[in-house]
């Protein structure tokens, strides 16, 4: 189309276009001269628009030169021009552009292919950028061998191009890829340039035999079409009019290969055409020869090795078919055809990322990468047309399944050492389908040369364990993870694992372990509600932290309580057009329970596209200015336009846990702007903290402020729960009477109140709060795309309980407590007991905006949310804290010490080039009343000498791990002696293993963590009760001296070990 649009233009206005040429007389343009070892010649035998081509035959270094009216080579100009070589050399072509004698500018260009690639490079894309005049272009050639006879052709030249939007900048530019500015699509070949650094060698026995046990495993067979769709791939190659020329070289009709061109829908037409034809041709040979024709048509014209096609990871669709059709081909192509399809799925399957440098393959993981291209890669590996290849790329391969479970710093994906998965620069569970690929390739490798290291495996069963500690209990594939999760999915929130890969999970583990690994085992057994696997008894009850993402997770019996804050790099929501339009509220320090069942049994829409009937702005535990217009409540009051909910500028957001119990804060300040402003400003702010213990989740609140021009109809509230279709789960009872609908009530906060909801879920709202409002009625909103925003079309009955702040308040506070799995009676009997401001149960020591505190007297635990550096402070022993933290303290009146877990979850980010920001340490002292010393050492925290009747104990935080250490007087003798506690726990360490073995089974969860001698901590994990043997992979660790300290809450001891 180029040419004729072209030839066109210069019957209407000869001369215009002096800088183009078209090779379609019959002699040889004048313009056009060689060398004297170079002849030229018109050519039918190959082109690439019209029918004829220019074809420059020489022998060794020659010269061509084409000379034209003067232009200038600027901005918005290039030069375009299609170049055939008939064979796959390592020769270049240096193409100069030149005023008179003078070069202008000069590109290298590598004829690393064969049959048609593009040349087209704007004019800034050189070592000068500067606007220059060029009266002329000339082309050496400087092959590898001077004797042989080389061959090139020239076709549809444009010199003075306007320079093209779209654009896949080829293989053939590799040596000239530094010049390529931000405008170019450089990626993949930044990803072909990758060297290979893993050599070919001889297989060994063993390798060839695994070879060809995976090659039988995942045999690539071509899936056959319909009759309709064969006739109308064979009707398309017939239009092509392939011939085989006297050379065996193929021509035919011209197929555009423009970037425009190569679209999403024409190439996986192509290769449907291609698998489709493979099919029938291993029956036919007719079709095989047609079949063949056309794969050497398609790598002729250029959609081969640097094409100008690459996949997005955002098209799912195109991802998965077209490198898979053309895979499957792979049995009926020639050898040489095999060769060059395995490149050219290469190219556009991120092939390249087996081989990042030791220095940036950190950087560049990505979650959708292993999702969508696994399968490929693997594929192109054990298809390579020889043995010793083959093994060299499946030794990439699994190098690159090792890295994959790597800890990435900062927001880059995949996985984070508190075993969160990450994508789109969050923690983010819906994206972690990348898992379900991820196991299902490396269970392939299971029992080969090729199979993954101990240590990534430990990290991925991190992982995986991780995720399902997030979700309620199932005995299958039916569970969820909490609402305040689910990215720009609200209500998919189901688990992306599977029943099926846990196990085999557990198979790989017990290949790279040598045995069962009972860890994996007990958590299986767990999880699914079984006693499939001979294991420990395990539960995974007790809380949980992750502040990489930032949550905390509470978990009892069949239900899961999640408490979820965003931070200025961890979003809280995602909204993209369409999608989510509601959600900005998702984490706004939710605190959801969830139960073993279904998403209706929950009270909650059974899907996004069935939430029509929610109520966007009462997330349970959330925070928020409620809108009362739901155009209002969307970016740019659009159903277009991206957000995602950051804090403004706060990043104090995360949990501590500690043993059976823990603790989440955040301090958050909201932001309405992304890029531009998306709201109108609300202002929010609020402090909040919640404690966990005995099945009770106490929440406390403060500094709640919201102010600005919005509408004084919007209430700022902070919600307690909300319940969709009531009546067919359970009855909603307000202090011990049920209510029904219609019910819309203010109950006054001048006594207790409790409340259950149809789940069971009881709420103790002590006096002293902002009015309590409760609706059970027919409620009508909109679904999550926003398409009915302006008539919401689903009406559906629900009841739902929020604090009301009113409007545009200023410093005002809550406190309530959660009770998951509860009765009537017994909300009656612990309202009673938690009467007059926590009665025995707790008691609120500080609410303010400095920081929170509280007691919990069953266990005489004293816990802290530290907002920022404190002084004065008047709960416990702790006097003051340097920095801001979460600090636990449990005492024990009877030998008179007291336990400490303490954490930051702040993750200090600083500003990094690589990965936009990465974690930095704390430093915290933390003041104590009275003269104390440690009961034993503990790597990252210093005690200085008591003075004044005061202790300072500094100690080293970093990513948001818990550190725990305990003390006792200064004048007790009974020092901690660590041999002394052999009865409860002992070590035992190889160069591969740490084993950690208990006398009894703990009554509580225990922590285990691993510190350098810097005080830095490299492993942290839980010991649970019933879990008798612990056993840590160091094979990560390098050689040196190390900590392994274990704490039961009571007891601790700290073990030295050396690698």
């Amino acid at each position: 189309m180029r040419k004729i649009i072209f030839i066109l233009f210069l019957f209407a206005a000869a001369g215009t276009f002096a800088q183009s040429f078209s090779f379609e007389d019959a002699t040889v343009p004048a313009q056009w001269t060689t060398s004297a070892s170079g002849n030229l010649s018109i050519s039918t035998e190959h082109y690439k628009e019209g029918v004829q081509s220019l074809c420059w035959t020489t022998t060794g270094t020659a010269t061509l030169t084409s000379t034209f009216t003067s232009f200038i080579a600027s901005t918005g100009n290039s030069a375009y021009l299609q170049i055939y070589s008939p064979v796959i050399t390592s020769d270049t072509l240096t193409v100069e552009f030149l005023y008179n004698t003078t070069v202008k500018k000069k590109a290298i260009y590598l004829i690393n292919y064969k049959g048609w690639h593009e040349f087209n490079r704007a004019y800034t894309e050189y070592a000068s950028t500067l606007s220059s005049s060029v009266t002329s272009v000339r082309f050496t050639l400087k092959p590898t061998s001077a004797t042989v006879s080389r061959k090139i052709y020239f076709d549809a030249v444009e010199f003075n191009h306007t320079s093209d939007t779209e654009r896949i900048i080829g293989s053939h530019w590799v040596l000239d890829k530094k010049y390529f500015n931000a405008t170019a699509d450089t990626s993949s070949l930044s990803i072909f340039a990758n060297p290979v650094d893993i050599p070919v060698t001889t297989p060994t026995t063993q390798e060839l035999a695994d070879l060809t046990t995976l090659r039988n495993l995942l045999k690539r067979v071509p899936t056959a079409g319909s009759t309709t769709d064969l006739d109308a791939a064979k009707a398309y190659v017939n239009s092509l009019n392939i011939v085989r020329n006297t050379d065996g070289s193929v021509s035919g009709n011209p197929i555009d290969c423009s970037a425009a061109t190569l679209t999403d829908a024409f190439m996986t037409d192509i290769a449907n055409k291609v698998e489709i034809l493979a099919a029938a041709a291993q029956t036919d040979n007719a079709t095989k020869i047609l079949f063949q024709n056309f794969v050497d048509h398609l790598l002729d014209q250029g959609i081969s090795e640097g094409c100008n096609f690459r996949t997005f990871s955002n098209s799912y669709t195109t991802c998965k078919v077209v490198p898979a059709a053309w895979l499957d081909a792979l049995p009926v192509c020639t050898d040489a055809q095999k060769t060059e399809v395995l490149k050219l799925v290469k190219w556009f399957s991120f092939y390249g990322t087996l081989y990042y440098p030791q220095s940036n393959y950190l950087s560049n993981l990505v979650s959708d990468i292993i999702y969508l291209f696994t399968p490929h890669m693997l594929g192109i590996a054990l298809n390579q047309t020889t043995d010793a290849e083959a093994v060299r790329e499946m030794k990439a391969f699994k190098r690159y399944m090792d890295r994959n479970t790597e800890y990435v710093p900062g927001g880059g994906d995949i996985l984070k050492p508190d075993g969160t998965g990450f994508h789109h620069n969050t923690h983010y569970n819906n994206y972690m389908y990348a898992y379900r690929t991820w196991i299902q390739y490396i269970y392939y490798l299971k029992g080969t040369q090729f199979k993954i290291n101990a240590d990534a495996y430990q990290r991925l069963k991190k992982a995986i364990i991780s995720d399902y500690i997030m979700s309620i209990l199932d005995t299958g594939d039916s569970r969820y993870f909490a609402n305040t999760l689910a990215g720009r999915k609200p209500f998919d929130i189901v688990t992306q694992f599977s029943k099926a890969l846990f196990d085999n999970l557990i198979a790989i583990g017990t290949d790279c372990m040598g045995k069962q690994d009972d860890e994996i085992a007990s958590a299986y057994n767990y999880f699914f509600k079984t006693t499939k696997y001979s294991a420990p008894v395990q539960k995974y009850e007790g809380f949980y932290q992750f502040n990489y993402s930032p949550t905390g997770i509470y978990r009892k019996k069949n239900w899961v309580a999640t408490m979820h804050a965003p931070t200025s790099k961890f979003w809280g929501s995602e909204i993209y057009d369409n999608t989510n339009r509601f959600g900005r509220y998702q984490s706004h320090g939710a605190l959801e329970i969830m139960y073993s069942g279904s998403l209706t049994a929950n009270g909650y829409p059974s899907s996004g596209t069935a939430s029509g009937g929610w109520d966007w702005n009462v997330v349970p535990g959330a925070t928020v200015v409620q809108y009362v217009s739901w155009q209002e409540m969307m970016p740019y009051k659009s159903v277009t336009g991206r957000f995602d909910q950051y804090t403004l500028t706060k990043n104090f957001s995360g949990a501590l846990s500690f043993g059976d119990c823990g603790m989440f804060a955040t301090d958050f300040d909201q932001t309405d702007k992304w890029s531009s402003s998306a709201f109108t400003a609300t202002n929010l702010v609020f402090k909040k903290s919640v404690y966990a213990f005995d099945n009770l989740l106490i929440s406390v609140g403060s500094s709640i402020t919201s102010s600005g021009t919005y509408s004084t109809s919007m209430l700022t509230t902070t919600n307690l729960f909300q319940c969709l279709n009531p009546a067919t789960i359970g009855n909603t009872v307000l202090n011990g009477n049920t209510i029904s609908l219609p019910y819309n009530s203010t109950v006054s906060t001048a006594a207790d109140n409790w409340i259950i909801t149809p789940q069971g879920t009881g709420y103790f709202i002590p006096k002293g709060n902002d009015a309590l409002n409760i609706k059970f009625d027919n409620q009508t909103t909109p679904v999550y795309t926003g398409a009915d925003y302006a008539a919401p079309a689903t009406t559906l009955p629900a009841v739902k309980a929020y604090l009301n702040h009113g409007v545009k308040p200023s410093a005002k506070s809550y406190s309530f407590v959660v009770v998951p799995g509860t009765t009537i009676a017994e909300m009656q009997t612990l309202s009673a007991q938690m009467a007059n401001g926590g009665g025995s149960v707790y008691q609120i020591l500080s609410q303010s905006s400095t920081y929170h505190a509280l007691w919990y007297k069953p266990t005489n635990i004293y816990a802290y949310s530290f907002f920022g550096a404190a002084s004065n402070v008047t709960a416990g022993i702790v006097k003051s804290v340097s920095t801001e933290c979460l600090l636990m303290d449990k005492y024990d009146a009877t030998l008179n010490r007291h336990s400490f877990a303490v954490c930051n979850p702040n993750l200090q980010p600083q500003t990094d080039n690589v990965y936009g920001w990465v974690a930095s340490q704390t430093q915290t002292t933390i003041t104590l009343s009275g003269e104390w010393k440690a009961q034993s050492q503990v790597p990252g925290v210093t005690f200085n000498t008591p003075a004044n009747a005061q202790t300072l104990v500094t100690v080293n935080l970093y990513n948001g791990e818990p550190v725990y250490f305990g003390i006792l007087p200064l004048n007790d003798v009974a020092t901690h002696n660590p041999m002394s506690d052999s009865i409860w726990v002992d070590f035992n360490c190889t160069d591969s293993f740490l084993k950690v073995s208990l006398a009894e089974s703990l009554q509580h969860a225990a922590s285990l963590q691993i510190y350098d001698t810097n005080g830095k901590m490299l492993v942290s994990k839980q010991i649970n009760p019933g879990e008798l043997v612990t056993e840590t992979d160091v094979t990560p660790l390098k050689s040196g001296i190390y900590f392994c300290r274990v704490d039961d809450g009571n007891r601790y001891k700290t073990f030295k070990f050396h690698l």
